[in-house]
């Protein structure tokens, strides 16, 4: 039964319940009879028998062992296992093999037959490896990122909306759940803005029951005095959940396989009334691919990045070369490092800050930048406006090609083990 279910398991569901194998034995011999006694009792149950009614305690009885059982196996440790949703030429090479299968079933032994569905599963379960992915979903009015580095760390900035009710439930979850996410090495809040942390805070209450365990939530290291309620309760539920907290400011990164994660803002202790202005800025380097993920940076904030950026290109030119780009450690994900050298500003990918507003990404930041391409993550027809016209003039005069959710829905930019870019819609705009 298990071997005809599990393809629709992941399809629909993007996860199994390893123990319901288990659960199936226990339940199922009995169910037929069960069910027929109940219906049985139900037709004679206004007859004053006392005898029917001991046999009805006895089926109840047997329901709240089920019951019990399952509710048991809930609280087990890998209770759900997420796997991941198929690629369509998967299920039918996995139907195939289920199908020869039962057509062998009675010329073949038992141990070959084991065996062909053991390699029908592994091909259910195969991934893509080996590449780096940036997935900016579709959440409305708000910003998500995933990102999947080259050795399968798998993070997350931001996860808010202030269109989509429950997004973290609806959109977050479920995202993670079809790319077959068990553990996040770290999830980061640029700023405590609700469109960038409300769906964060439904991750962090019930990501674990949902089989999605996180390392550590990263906040921008800001000066008490800039610690709004926001930022008070994100700490709060990330206690409560038991997550490590981190605080992360200019020059610390977390290292990967073949990439690195580094900060570029706020400074240690950074001060402002404006949230924006402490968002954190986080650059994406793999290879000659380099990322800029900016939050809702603009005014002060954007003019302190364009500072550091502008204060790396001297160092880069000083030295000639990139230090930070080349001979990365394997060593340090899920810990924050310090680190001093610098780097150039050239970038393959901009998050175009702020949804788009009039008051970010402004000429002088993109000339120091000089992004291919652009995406920005905002939902149609809000009422802020965004994506500005005047903001969409800077990128087309800069000749940068840019994306916008509310146009493609979720955005995914994956780079090959070549170097080769690909940015691909859900949609078609």
């Amino acid at each position: 039964m298990m071997a005809v279910t599990l393809p629709m398991y992941l399809w629909f569901y993007y996860q199994i319940p390893p123990y319901s194998m288990l659960l199936n034995l226990l339940v199922i011999p009995l169910m037929s009879y069960l069910m027929a006694a109940g219906l049985l009792l139900l037709l004679v149950n206004p007859l004053p028998l006392p005898l029917w009614r001991i046999a009805a305690a006895l089926i109840v009885g047997v329901f709240r062992i089920y019951e019990r059982a399952c509710r048991m196996c809930e609280g087990l440790p890998g209770a759900v296992l997420n796997l991941g949703k198929p690629a369509v030429w998967q299920l039918l090479v996995y139907l195939a093999c289920l199908s020869v299968v039962i057509l062998i079933r009675h010329r073949q032994s038992l141990w070959k037959r084991w065996l062909m569905m053991a390699g029908a599963v592994l091909i259910l379960l195969v991934r893509p490896v080996g590449r780096l992915e940036i997935t900016f979903l579709d959440v409305g009015q708000g910003d998500c990122i995933y990102v999947e580095l080259p050795g399968k760390e798998k993070f997350l900035v931001d996860g808010g909306s202030s269109s989509v009710g429950s997004v973290g439930k609806y959109r977050i979850l479920p995202f993670l759940k079809a790319k077959g996410v068990r553990y996040l090495e770290a999830v980061f809040v640029t700023h405590p803005d609700e469109d960038h942390c409300n769906g964060i805070q439904e991750l962090l209450s019930m990501g674990k029951q949902q089989g999605i365990r996180i390392g550590c939530l990263i906040l921008p290291d800001i000066g008490e005095s800039s610690k709004g309620q926001g930022y008070r309760e994100l700490e709060k539920a990330a206690s409560e959940a038991g997550i490590s907290l981190q605080y992360i400011s200019r020059g610390q990164y977390i290292q990967g396989k073949g990439a690195l994660l580094e900060c570029l803002h706020p400074a240690s202790g950074f001060e402002s009334t404006d949230a924006n202005a402490y968002s954190i800025a986080l650059r994406l380097t793999s290879g000659s691919f380099t990322a800029l993920l900016t939050g809702d940076l603009e005014g002060t904030g954007e003019q302190a990045l364009l500072e550091e950026l502008s204060a790396r290109r001297e160092i880069s030119e000083n030295r000639g070369a990139d230090s930070m780009a080349g001979g990365l450690a394997d060593n340090t994900v899920g810990r924050l490092a310090d680190n001093t050298a610098g780097g150039p500003a050239g970038i393959t990918l901009l998050k175009v800050a702020h949804h788009g507003s009039k008051n970010s990404t402004s000429e002088e930041f993109l000339q120091m930048i000089n992004p291919a391409i652009a995406v920005i993550s905002c939902g149609k027809n809000n009422r802020y406006g965004h994506p500005h016209e005047e903001t969409l003039e800077r990128l087309s005069e800069a000749d940068i090609s840019w994306f916008c959710t509310k146009d493609y829905g979720a955005i995914t930019v994956s780079v090959d083990a070549k170097g080769r870019v690909a940015v691909k819609g859900y949609r078609k705009p």
